[in-house]
């Protein structure tokens, strides 16, 4: 398997209201090494974030892994909320 160097992300235009007003904050973890998982998702928007929790909730044991490329919900889906 070869490593894959992303040179070009999707530029952050500001902080979002809801980041505004949040008080919780979560630290980026860099993906290091090789992981295991029974289910991988690619992606932290609503799509992403819903399909994890609901694996979550049916497949229990399974080792579910997100990947995101920026922060979770940080993009168009924590910016589009209504």
């Amino acid at each position: 398997m070869s490593d894959l160097v992303v040179k070009r992300l999707p530029a952050e235009s500001g902080i979002s209201g809801w980041e505004a007003i949040s008080k919780r904050c979560f630290p980026v973890r860099t993906l290091d090494g090789d992981i295991k998982a029974d289910w991988l998702i690619i992606g932290g928007g609503f799509a992403g974030l819903s399909a994890a929790r609901r694996l979550a909730q049916l497949r229990p044991g399974d080792r579910i892994v997100l990947l995101e490329a920026g922060e979770v919900a940080k993009g168009p889906a924590g910016r589009n909320s209504g």
